[in-house]
C-alpha cells in the first residue's frame, strides 16, 4: 500500500483548492411536554448555545420539532422560529394546516427547520426555538414522550 502524504495542495495559478471545514458541532435535545393555547411566541424549550472561533464562521442551525395540536376546525396549524439570542433569524415555519372540520381529532406532525446564520460573532451564543398557535387551539410539543432536537454546526471561512 502507498501513503502520499503533502502539507498544501495547490491549483496551477497557485490558488488552494477550497475545504470546508467543520469548526464543532453542538446537540441537545428536549422531551418536556409543552403546552401553549397562545397567538403569541414561546419558547419552546428547545435551544443550545455555541461559541464561534471567528467572526467569519458561519453557524448552521437545524432543528427537528415534534408537534400535536387539537383540530377543532379548520386553519388549526402550529409555527415555529428561530432565534439567536432575542433576534429572530428565520421566518416563521407553518406545519401542515389541516383543512376540515374534525372537532376533537388531535393532528401530529414533526417541523424540521434549518438556517445559515451569519453572526459575526466570537460571543457565546444561544438559538432556540420559539412556537405558537395559529389560532387559539391547545399546541403541545413532545406528547407521548417525544423527543425534539437541535444541532449547531460552525463551518469555518
Amino acid at each position: 500500500m502507498s501513503i502520499i502524504q503533502v502539507d498544501t495542495l495547490q491549483k496551477r495559478d497557485g490558488s488552494t483548492f477550497p475545504l470546508g471545514k467543520i469548526g464543532q458541532v453542538i446537540y441537545g435535545t428536549f422531551s418536556t411536554t409543552t403546552n401553549t393555547s397562545s397567538t403569541s411566541y414561546v419558547d419552546t424549550g428547545l435551544n443550545a448555545n455555541i461559541t464561534p472561533s471567528a467572526t467569519s464562521s458561519k453557524v448552521l442551525v437545524m432543528a427537528k420539532i415534534h408537534g400535536m395540536w387539537n383540530n377543532g376546525g379548520a386553519g388549526r396549524a402550529m409555527l415555529f422560529k428561530i432565534l439567536r439570542d432575542t433576534t429572530e433569524i428565520q421566518n416563521p415555519v407553518l406545519t401542515a394546516n389541516f383543512i376540515g372540520n374534525v372537532a376533537g381529532s388531535l393532528i401530529g406532525a414533526t417541523c424540521a427547520m434549518d438556517f445559515l446564520d451569519s453572526p459575526s460573532s466570537t460571543s457565546a451564543l444561544n438559538y432556540k426555538i420559539q412556537f405558537r398557535a395559529n389560532n387559539a387551539a391547545q399546541n403541545t410539543i413532545n406528547a407521548n414522550s417525544d423527543i425534539s432536537s437541535i444541532t449547531l454546526i460552525e463551518v469555518l471561512a
